[in-house]
């Protein structure tokens, strides 16, 4: 009987959910590893494979397997970095996990250097997410404030509002231009 590589991770992914969750660590890192060495290997969609390690990633965080999680979480990095090159979309978003991670242990300078890293990634894209780039600018600006760095904290506060005002200012245009259209064509 043939499983794709998809069920084979899916049913990995599960029994180490269960065992986690059961408490039984042995067995979820048995399964875990073994997503692990089946992802070296897949030749999938590197977006659900992706996906599918940052949402183990985020059950070992509920653990409080950081450990793991960061090991997921990087092996997420390279499967995004390997097939769709250094600037996409979804790096930035495991960057995220990876300051989470680093906050959890306190380590905020590593924390920092991880949104630094995000937010960089996203200013190379084409479309950012213009809303959650103010929102890594806004925990950069926490992060620096706790580390007494206060100017750098004032600039990514600065950033954040910048962008925010950016993001409403062409959501707004867009809900503008949706009226145009409605009205044109005598809907409203």
């Amino acid at each position: 009987m043939y499983m794709s590589n998809d069920t084979v991770l899916l049913t990995y992914i599960e029994m180490g959910a269960k065992a986690a969750r059961s408490g039984n660590e042995e067995l979820a890192d048995k399964m875990f590893n073994a997503v692990l060495l089946e992802t070296a290997r897949a030749k999938g969609n590197c977006v659900r494979l992706g996906a599918m390690l940052q949402n183990i990633a985020q059950l070992c965080i509920e653990q409080k397997r950081y450990q793991k999680a960061e090991t997921f979480l990087r092996r997420a990095l390279a499967t995004y970095s390997k097939s769709m090159g250094q600037t996409n979309s979804y790096s930035p978003v495991v960057l995220d996990g990876l300051a989470y991670l680093s906050f959890l242990q306190e380590k905020y300078g590593q924390a920092a250097q991880y949104y630094e890293r995000a937010v960089a990634m996203d200013e190379k894209l084409p479309k950012p997410d213009l809303e959650r780039m103010a929102e890594r600018w806004k925990k950069l600006a926490w992060l620096y404030t706790s580390r007494n760095k206060y100017q750098a904290a004032y600039a990514a506060i600065t950033k954040s509002k910048e962008l925010l005002k950016k993001y409403h200012d062409q959501k707004a245009k867009s809900m503008l231009s949706d009226k145009d259209f409605l009205v044109d064509n005598n809907w409203i």
